[in-house]
């Protein structure tokens, strides 16, 4: 019995593993699509990773002292964000550079 156990949870490490390394390669790929993404888009004053609580007009206001260019980060992130009224903890933002 004991032997059985340990089989299936033998099995279950191996699945956790697996599932990270997916993870992980998908992270590294969407790291690097945001790092195209700002090559993309030229001039880019820096990045900011998603806190809880924080809104785009939060950012916004972080970045350019004003919540009015939320809509500037937005287009930014696109992918990253695909319903401006919600954002998750843990995306990666490019913070594009307020133009003039």
């Amino acid at each position: 019995r004991l032997q059985g156990q340990i089989g299936q949870l033998e099995g279950e490490l191996q699945a956790t593993r697996q599932q990270l390394s997916e993870r992980l390669a998908d992270t590294r790929s969407a790291l690097a699509d945001a790092r195209s993404e700002a090559e993309r888009l030229g001039d880019v004053q820096g990045s900011y990773t998603v806190q809880p609580g924080d809104t785009l007009s939060s950012i916004s206001q972080m970045f350019y002292r004003t919540p009015n260019q939320w809509q500037r980060i937005y287009e930014a992130n696109r992918e990253q964000i695909p319903d401006p009224n919600r954002m998750d903890p843990g995306v990666f933002l490019i913070i594009p550079v307020l133009e003039q």
